[in-house]
């Protein structure tokens, strides 16, 4: 088994955003869940979750740049940055050839997915965005980190459910990388 080093930690949670936010929340008994507030919930027995409060995503991400990614993308990117910042990590140019980006999320864009059925409902095909398909698939935002931090080396997305980030990676013979079940 190869040993693996976590050098930083970005966190993007229903407590707080940034490792100091998120432990305070914590070590104070905060709780993350509570009513949701981000859609209408009106027609569901469920009127609870543990959503993120208070984002803002040009905190992490250039305005123009928002359009073409969903809301957990963002978070993906807020994570990695904050990640990156803690770890203090600067890449040389060859390091970023090699150097990749894996996560693992439990399910694409809903959001954009919601707002792309509304859209072709209400409006037409004409009307639905192009930014709709990389807004909704999994693998965009292991695709946005890469693109945001210069990282050219592998970029791969795990999509099994709640056990997304379980999935380790071994190397085949081959040099090539293949997902197992922790």
């Amino acid at each position: 088994m190869e040993r693996v080093v976590i050098t930083g930690i970005g966190l993007v949670t229903p407590v707080g955003i940034g490792t100091e936010e998120t432990w305070s929340a914590l070590i104070s008994g905060q709780s993350g869940i509570g009513p949701v507030t981000l859609f209408d919930v009106s027609q569901f027995r469920v009127r609870i979750a543990g959503e993120v409060k208070n984002w803002e995503p040009t905190r992490f991400i250039d305005r123009k740049k928002l359009k073409e990614m969903d809301r957990f993308t963002e978070f993906a990117l807020g994570a990695a940055s904050l990640a990156l910042k803690d770890a203090n990590l600067e890449l040389t140019d060859e390091e970023r050839e090699l150097a990749g980006c894996f996560i693992g999320v439990g399910l694409g864009g809903l959001f954009t997915l919601e707002k792309t059925k509304q859209t072709l409902t209400e409006k037409g095909p004409t009307k639905v965005s192009p930014y709709s398909i990389p807004g909704i698939i999994a693998n965009l935002a292991a695709g946005q980190v890469s693109m945001a931090h210069g990282l050219k080396g592998p970029s791969y997305c795990t999509t099994s459910a709640c056990s997304s980030g379980a999935t380790r990676w071994a190397k085949r013979p081959s040099g090539s990388a293949v997902a197992r079940s922790a």
